[in-house]
């Protein structure tokens, strides 16, 4: 249907976008709770989809060393019961922080987080291109907070 094949571009559309420029700063801050909806809704959207979050979705953690837990919500965690690949794609899936008043946004196929002395390190595996080659090449980035938001050799918001 129309509406099927309208919210399968629309997802393609921010997946393009997020490999083009994968790191985003929002101007507004989103909550998890927001989050969380707008990806229900899409699923909802999608032929009365079912929307499933998965346990580990949601990391409460201290990125910036301020004290105060941070979050970060994997999209790769998420479900739609009419699309396996709403929430993944080759390119990986959005991964959210928000620290503090910034929520920004990467594409990841896979992530960890280093201890490295008294900071915390955000280790993604991206997607080829994002290194220069093709998809299937490994790609990194490595991604450290500061007063400023998140830092990577990339830029201050690459």
């Amino acid at each position: 249907t129309l509406d099927r094949e309208e919210a399968r571009m629309k997802r393609y559309l921010w997946t393009c976008l997020l490999l083009l420029f994968p790191v985003s700063e929002l101007s507004a801050q989103a909550t998890q709770a927001e989050i969380v909806e707008a990806a229900r809704q899409a699923c909802v959207d999608l032929d009365g989809g079912e929307f499933a979050v998965g346990d580990d979705a949601m990391t409460s953690v201290d990125l910036d060393g301020d004290g105060t837990a941070d979050l970060l919500v994997d999209e790769g965690k998420f479900a739609c019961s009419t699309s396996a690949s709403m929430f993944t794609s080759t390119g990986g899936s959005q991964l959210h922080s928000i620290v503090g008043d910034r929520h920004d946004v990467w594409m990841a196929q896979a992530w960890r987080l280093v201890d490295w002395g008294d900071h915390k390190i955000l280790l993604l595996a991206e997607h080829g291109s994002r290194c220069g080659g093709i998809g299937y090449q490994p790609c990194f980035e490595a991604i450290a907070w500061s007063d400023e938001g998140p830092k990577t050799v990339r830029g201050t918001n690459p």
